[in-house]
């Protein structure tokens, strides 16, 4: 199969650090979308984005991220996707929550 993407987005990130050493870092981006399949169909949308960090100065860290995407194909039909992501991890590196959900629709 083949197929060609591209994507075209603007953001902003912000970060900073607290005196205790806590930092956080977010990300938040939008966009354009467009995506041609092998059989000719071209589908046009808009993309979302947000991505955020916080570390503690002992180490541990909390990371989030959210994405959605909808588009709509040349043959009136439609895709979307949305992904919420976050995973929590001790100084020691040992992950001890994660959440990945990822919910994908055509029509």
């Amino acid at each position: 199969m083949s197929l060609l993407a591209v994507a075209t987005f603007s953001g902003v990130m912000h970060s900073n650090t607290s005196p205790s050493g806590t930092s956080n870092d977010q990300f938040t981006g939008t966009g354009t979308v467009v995506f041609t399949r092998a059989d000719g169909v071209t589908f046009t949308g808009h993309l979302t984005l947000w991505d955020g960090e916080v570390v503690t100065g002992g180490g541990a860290a909390v990371f989030t991220f959210t994405g959605n995407t909808v588009l709509v194909g040349s043959d009136g039909s439609r895709l979307s996707e949305h992904i919420v992501g976050s995973m929590t991890v001790t100084p020691a590196g040992n992950i001890t929550s994660s959440v990945f959900h990822m919910v994908c629709k055509t029509s």
